[in-house]
């Protein structure tokens, strides 16, 4: 009786101390654009968010993820800030972009049909696999798409900003 008690005592210590392991909080990196490529050259895989100043979307994204962080750990998303990248359309009404700096270049080399922010990129083995594009707070979702085209948010499915990251990371 006493090695049944001895036994079901380590037992629920041994399950109590596993159960209580602490997974690291969820995080947000700065990355540069040649960091980025790097990365990408080095065939890693990983979760890219591409926001920029006077955002409004970015703005309302980065509020919703600050309060719901915590419900998510053990995830990590790098951010590229794209402000001084130098966009510019390539025409009036053209859907894609030119850009006169380094950066620019870098990650239009990455994902040319890139225009919208926030913008979230799912690569595996240094291919991006998954785009997430934009931000509807009402639902909390964004547009999935491929990085073929520029997304048409009215042919996009959405998912839930969560749901997408989790999936993905």
């Amino acid at each position: 009786m006493k090695r049944l008690i001895s036994f079901l005592m380590v037992f629920v210590l041994v399950f109590s101390l596993v159960g209580c392991s602490n997974k690291e909080p969820f995080t947000r990196e700065e990355i540069s654009a040649t960091q980025l490529k790097k990365k990408m050259d080095d065939q890693a895989s990983f979760i890219f968010m591409v926001e920029r100043d006077g955002c409004a979307f970015c703005k309302k994204l980065n509020k919703y993820i600050e309060k719901t962080q915590d419900e998510h750990p053990g995830i990590k998303v790098y951010v590229l800030d794209s402000t001084d990248f130098g966009f510019e359309k390539e025409s009036e009404d053209s859907k894609t972009l030119v850009s006169t700096t380094k950066d620019g270049n870098i990650l239009l080399n990455i994902s040319p049909y890139f225009i919208y922010t926030p913008a979230f990129y799912v690569v595996k083995k240094g291919k991006v696999k998954k785009v997430g594009v934009g931000y509807n707070e009402q639902n909390a979702t964004v547009a999935l798409w491929n990085n073929a085209s520029t997304v048409d948010f009215e042919t996009a499915k959405y998912e839930e900003f969560w749901d997408f990251i989790e999936s993905n990371a």
